[in-house]
């Protein structure tokens, strides 16, 4: 009885231990059943585009998947120049190489999602501002600043080759001084730039600077005169070294004036018309002087004849009458000499008339009388004799 006992007893509690796993098993199976899955993020991009010195970079992470609000965190070091905020990699990078983060987000139940990046920094394109440089003249100051873009600044400049004589690169980029001998000149600016990592950065540009001789420059124009009146016009010279000699190169100028060494034009002119001259000039400097040269016009116009008075007195009938009337502005006599009629031309007048009609007014006559014309020719011979 005992051993029956014993071994009912036994299966007893092997069907209670059976019964006990399965009830267990249906509660974890149950409980896995009810509770809910944890959604899966994933972040996004899944790399970067490179970036390049000197050149403004922006890039947005984001999630696809997950429950809002996110947040995104970096771990690691940008480029300097780089800085993350809001999700975002945003700057103008300063240094360049390969730089290696961890990029680490999450939703508001706890999904995660983690992923590296690798960020490359190319180097820069540096350009040169201006692409060519302005002739410069022998004694004449020059200055020409140059610039440089498309790296870190700040930037420094230098020269490779020859400059011409007198001037100099300042490492800012000034190009200056008074070139001192007229030729053709080829040389390479040099700019190097502030890039850190990989840099600096190095650029060279070809420049060609020509510095022709020195010139004397004249007044663009002399003033017009009148025939008969006296004229004076000092031409002056810039350039050079004073004090400089004129001559007349070319042409002539209108009779009665003449050109002096220290450029004035002086005299009384005793022709009308248009006439061209070409003056030239020349400074002091020891051994090999400085000159120049223009061309000028110079128009001479007639004179101005007035007659005095401007109007008549009154007459009577039968009453005697007399007025003087005077010419003034005419050229006095000036003999004119055989070698000279070949100045004359149908374009250029030797003689200067003028008319005036002056109406006399006599009392107690029923119709005016007829107007008179007095003609008052210059004393300036017409003919040559």
């Amino acid at each position: 009885m005992p051993c029956g006992f014993s071994r009912l007893g036994g299966g007893a509690f092997a069907l209670a231990r059976g019964v006990l796993i399965r009830l267990v098993s249906l509660f974890l199976a149950a409980s896995l059943l009810i509770a809910p899955a944890r959604a899966q993020i994933t972040l996004a991009p899944f790399s970067l585009p490179d970036a390049a010195v000197g050149a403004s970079y922006s890039q947005s992470f984001f999630i696809p998947g997950g429950t809002a609000p996110y947040h995104v965190s970096l771990a690691g070091r940008l480029p300097a120049g780089m800085t993350f905020a809001n999700e975002m990699i945003t700057g103008t990078p300063t240094e360049s190489g390969t730089f290696s983060f961890s990029v680490f987000a999450d939703d508001s139940v706890g999904a995660s999602d983690t992923r590296g990046y690798t960020l490359s920094v190319r180097p820069p394109a540096i350009f040169a501002s201006p692409g060519s440089l302005p002739d410069g003249t022998v004694g004449s100051a020059y200055s020409r600043s140059l610039s440089a873009f498309g790296g870190t600044v700040p930037y420094s400049f230098s020269v490779s080759g020859t400059l011409p004589p007198g001037i100099t690169m300042e490492p800012t980029g000034l190009l200056s001084g008074t070139p001192s001998s007229p030729w053709s000149y080829t040389f390479s600016v040099v700019v190097t730039d502030s890039t850190t990592g990989d840099g600096p950065y190095v650029a060279s540009f070809p420049y060609s600077l020509t510095i022709a001789p020195a010139s004397l420059s004249l007044p663009p124009t002399v003033p017009d005169a009148i025939s008969g009146q006296p004229y004076a016009h000092a031409l002056s010279a810039t350039g050079g070294t004073a004090p400089y000699t004129f001559t007349l190169l070319y042409g002539a100028l209108p009779e009665g004036l003449s050109l002096g060494p220290d450029g004035l034009i002086s005299g009384t002119p005793r022709e009308e018309g248009m006439l061209h001259f070409v003056v030239f000039a020349q400074d002091s400097t020891s051994g090999t002087p400085i000159n120049g040269s223009r061309t000028y016009s110079m128009s001479v116009a007639p004179p101005t004849i007035t007659l005095t008075p401007a109007g008549l007195p009154n007459a009577q009938v039968g009453a005697a009458y007399s007025t003087l009337i005077t010419a003034s502005g005419a050229q006095r006599p000036t003999p004119i000499q055989r070698s000279d009629c070949h100045r004359a031309s149908p374009s250029t007048s030797l003689v200067a008339r003028f008319r005036a009609r002056l109406r006399l007014q006599v009392r107690s006559m029923l119709l005016p009388p007829p107007p008179m014309l007095i003609r008052a020719p210059d004393r300036t011979p017409s003919l040559c004799t």
